[in-house]
């Protein structure tokens, strides 16, 4: 449900009335402004929303990336504005630094925003950094280059490498087939394997040659020569095979009734229940014996990540790709290991938790909540007013002079839409309305300022 009108709102109506939400100041006074009267929570406001673009999902490496007015910085976990949008791209913190572009050349900051490898454009680089290097490629070479912007090591010729180290080993390619280098620039598996998995798991890493798949170790040795074809990562101590057996870390096969013991910490993985047409298939989670731990009873989940997991409930009437909540009180919400329901359902996008942070969108808007469902930090778009909504004049004008006629304390019908407005800013034949029925999506421009001022209560 819509946000009362409280008395944060009423001082933001009050100075739109006023003077009109522009003629009171522009650029960063109008945005202070918005700040202070939203200052029961952290709002990352975007200055122009035909411009503005969001660089990831989540938190990495404790950082956010965002761009703004075509500049693009960096907020940390809780919100604050750490790094201030001043490059023409940058890319993901990763080993505590970050690639940012400036005028067609790259270098990397750390969390504070100091430069620490300079801008350059000597050298073409990967995306991040892994165990301490980056790749990179100049003057027809190719290699890796430490967090001090010194070279570790050029590849031999011949030899190509992936752009990550993992676990401290890098996967190489050398005349169609593939092995392992470390970071000291050592082949520790020749390339001699026609496919190699993405990582180590449980201390083994799958590799394939001649369509049969084993498992090597970390130093190269193959514990379990290349014999099967199908192999799963082991887990725990056991890895299926052949799609119906499992086998421990020595390749010896395990019982059909083996089992493993489940510790508290252990994942839960998700299992389909299946319930024919037209209905929804249901989802619920199992351990990894195959154990039932929470019934199959979501329309969607999520995996578990910092203990939580989003989960749309039977009972939700949801249009997920519109993002539109049909029922009240439904919605993906967010269960612990239990199948305790800790944040209730209410959004209609829900994404695992990261950092301790969630990204959420309800009633059209997105925000990030933490553990507790508290709303963290939210987005706030400020319209474009010298951009056309139309190319169509004579619509245009039509929605204008709807706006002008509109005036505080009317209720506004409009395509089945049913508004009472708060109040009006005439300057700019802009409205702040209130919805009084349960719609949240307004056809009309006319409702751009209630996306700034905060007419819909997010926590609602």
């Amino acid at each position: 449900m819509l946000h009362k009108y409280n008395n944060s709102l009423k001082i933001l109506s009050l100075f739109v009335v006023s003077c009109g939400f522009l003629s009171c100041g522009k650029g960063e006074n109008s945005e202070q402004r918005i700040r202070e009267v939203l200052n029961s929570d952290t709002v990352l406001i975007q200055k122009d929303s035909s411009r503005v673009w969001y660089v990831n999902k989540t938190f990495q490496d404790g950082m956010f990336s965002f761009c703004r007015n075509k500049k693009c910085g960096f907020i940390d976990t809780q919100g604050r504005e750490v790094i201030a949008p001043q490059y023409d791209e940058v890319k993901d913190f990763s080993d505590g630094l970050a690639w940012v572009e400036q005028g067609g050349q790259v270098g990397f900051i750390d969390k504070t925003g100091k430069m620490i490898i300079p801008f350059s454009d000597k050298y073409e680089y990967g995306y991040a950094f892994h165990n301490g290097l980056i790749s990179f490629k100049s003057d027809g070479k190719s290699g890796f280059m430490d967090k001090t912007g010194q070279i570790a090591f050029i590849l031999p010729q011949g030899i190509s490498a992936d752009h990550n180290f993992k676990d401290g080993l890098v996967e190489i390619r050398e005349n169609g087939k593939y092995g392992l280098m470390d970071t000291q620039g050592n082949i520790v598996v020749p390339a001699q394997y026609d496919l190699i998995a993405d990582n180590f798991s449980d201390g083994l890493l799958r590799v394939q040659r001649d369509d049969l798949w084993g498992y090597i170790d970390k130093t190269g040795k193959e514990i379990i020569p290349p014999q099967y074809r199908f192999a799963d990562n082991f887990e725990y101590g056991r890895a299926r095979v052949e799609h119906t057996k499992y086998i421990d870390k020595t390749g010896k096969e395990l019982p059909v009734n083996h089992q493993i013991e489940i510790l508290s910490d252990m994942p839960l993985k998700s299992f389909r229940k299946y319930r024919g047409r037209p209905k929804h298939d249901l989802w619920g989670f199992e351990d990894l014996n195959g154990k039932e731990v929470i019934p199959a009873r979501y329309i969607d989940v999520e995996g578990f990540s910092d203990g939580l997991a989003a989960v749309l409930p039977d009972n939700s009437t949801v249009r997920i790709a519109l993002g539109d909540i049909i029922k009240d009180g439904t919605g993906f919400g967010y269960i612990d290991k239990t199948g305790n329901m800790v944040i209730a359902p209410q959004f209609s996008k829900a994404e695992p938790f990261n950092n301790g942070l969630a990204r959420v969108s309800k009633h059209g808007r997105e925000f990030f909540i933490d553990k507790q469902g508290k709303t963290v930090i939210r987005f706030f778009e400020l319209p474009d007013f010298n951009r056309l909504y139309t190319p169509d004049e004579r619509r245009r004008a039509e929605w204008l002079n709807d706006c002008a006629n509109i005036e505080v304390g009317q209720t506004y019908e409009k395509d089945g839409f049913s508004f009472k407005v708060e109040s009006v800013a005439m300057e700019k034949a802009q409205a702040i309305v209130k919805e009084s029925k349960t719609k949240y999506q307004a056809p009309t421009p006319c409702m751009d300022i209630k996306e700034i001022v905060g007419v819909w209560n997010i926590n609602d």
